[in-house]
């Protein structure tokens, strides 16, 4: 058995009301829930939150939430790990193999990366698999601002050509796949027990902002 966790509290700062805002025409946890339901790769989908108006709107799309989750897990500073494994040990986890957690913001998943992340898995039982995407501009040439001074992030030749870089990558946030076991006994460590599929830049969008929220918007009609 395959289930998926999506994490969802409310009372979101930079974006009010984040998990529930209309992305084009519904909420976009209702637009995460009924795209990945459409996937047919999920037994059971389960959202964790705090709300009750959360909790209606992932029911009415078929999700699972079996109860609502309590103030000490609900503030802004709790880790997702600690939310995924509050859920898992109130459930029955008879049967089930992997668990994928998602966000509510999960709108550019797609199907093809969930069946990779599971055929990884099954050589490297003990490891997370997460989706990264590459940094647009090369971090090589990062550089920090103080006082109208420029500190570089690090020192390189100024020869150097962009596309002789080596490619830096980052999290993409779209979903983190491992055994159950694994979310029950050891924490995500990218460097550690991490493994990276690659997604394209034009299919991750951070929603952080409203204008995040726009460009996100944009992108998805687009694709």
């Amino acid at each position: 058995m395959h289930i998926a966790i999506i994490p969802a509290r409310s009372g979101s700062k930079r974006i009010k009301n984040k998990n529930i805002k209309k992305f084009i025409n519904e909420p976009i946890i209702a637009k995460t829930i009924k795209i990945v339901r459409k996937f047919n790769k999920f037994d059971k989908i389960y959202v964790s939150t705090n709300s009750n108006k959360i909790k209606k709107i992932a029911e009415n799309c078929g999700a699972i939430v079996p109860f609502l989750r309590n103030k000490k897990l609900s503030g802004d500073k709790v880790i997702t790990h600690d939310v995924i494994v509050d859920l898992l040990k109130k459930i029955s986890l008879e049967n089930v193999e992997t668990v994928t957690c998602l966000y509510p913001t999960s709108v550019f998943i797609e199907k093809k990366h969930i069946i990779e992340a599971r055929k990884i898995l099954k050589k490297n039982k003990q490891k997370y698999v997460f989706s990264a995407t590459k940094y647009e501009h090369p971090i090589q040439r990062a550089f920090s601002i103080k006082k109208y001074k420029a500190s570089l992030f690090q020192k390189y030749k100024l020869e150097t050509r962009t596309q002789d870089f080596i490619s830096y990558y980052h999290d993409a946030a779209q979903f983190y796949v491992a055994k159950k076991n694994t979310w029950l006994t050891s924490i995500l460590n990218f460097g550690k027990n991490g493994l990276a599929i690659q997604i394209e830049n034009n299919k991750v969008q951070d929603i952080d902002h409203p204008n995040d929220w726009k460009l996100a918007e944009l992108k998805f009609k687009l694709r």
